[in-house]
């Protein structure tokens, strides 16, 4: 404003409390623009990422499906005894082109190992014996024979395909000499007081009799049912271990 010495300055009006703008209203303020658009932004902001999250788990989710699928259908082609199905056949089964097949596996060999790994905790729940080493020796064969039925016959695919994959595969190898250790060893616990006196071999033969290779080769070599077959592999055991039962004091 003009000084009474006729110069500049500039000077601060300061409206007192109480005071009105024209037409006696208070005047108008503007809106914190700054701030509104800042917090529009950041909704913004926010409505993006929350669409990536779900983009994201979407597509996680399209994958997680599709490696099941091509899991399944191996296994589905298993147990057709088709042992060495070639990738157009896996992806015609799992619904997925054979390019995009090796999208959610390594190899060949990690897939036979994630569907080999998916079929033997399915049945782990048949892999106990249910049966304690104090029962009688009778009942124990019995449950054993039967029990050993329906693991092989629940594992009939992931078990070819896993010794298919021990000729070729160190990993499978150890992984099969691992399966093979530990049921050695429940049987050992099982008959324990039958084998308390027993010849050196016997707990070897009986390891045998109630081995998968074997459970195949009655069942499909020798056509014998499932109830053949476990009253077969019953009666061997019976015998082999009627003598241990003969030795003891």
């Amino acid at each position: 404003m003009l000084d009474t010495d006729g110069s500049f300055s500039i000077t601060q009006r300061v409206r007192q409390p109480g005071a009105t703008g024209l037409a006696g209203r208070e005047p108008d303020r503007p809106a914190p623009r700054r701030y509104a658009r800042t917090r529009h932004n950041a909704e913004n902001r926010t409505v993006v990422m929350n669409q990536l999250v779900i983009e994201s788990d979407g597509r996680r989710l399209r994958r997680e499906q599709n490696r099941e699928a091509v899991i399944d259908a191996l296994l589905s082609l298993l147990r057709d005894e088709v042992y060495q199905p070639s990738t157009a056949q896996i992806a015609d089964r799992a619904g997925l082109s054979p390019r995009s097949l090796f999208r959610y596996f390594d190899d060949a060999r990690d897939l036979l190992k994630a569907a080999v790994t998916k079929e033997m905790a399915r049945v782990l729940p048949l892999v106990e014996p249910g049966i304690e080493p104090a029962a009688p020796t009778a009942a124990k064969i019995e449950q054993i024979a039967q029990r050993r039925a329906r693991l092989y016959e629940a594992v009939g695919p992931a078990g070819r395909a896993l010794r298919a994959g021990a000729l070729l595969h160190e990993a499978f190898a150890e992984q099969l000499a691992r399966v093979r250790q530990f049921f050695r060893g429940q049987l050992s616990m099982l008959f324990e007081p039958e084998l308390a006196s027993a010849d050196p071999g016997t707990l070897a033969a009986i390891d045998v009799m109630l081995s998968y290779e074997s459970y195949d080769l009655l069942r499909h070599d020798h056509g014998l049912s499932v109830d053949a077959t476990v009253r077969t592999l019953a009666g061997a055991l019976t015998a082999q271990l009627a003598g241990c039962r003969a030795r003891q004091p």
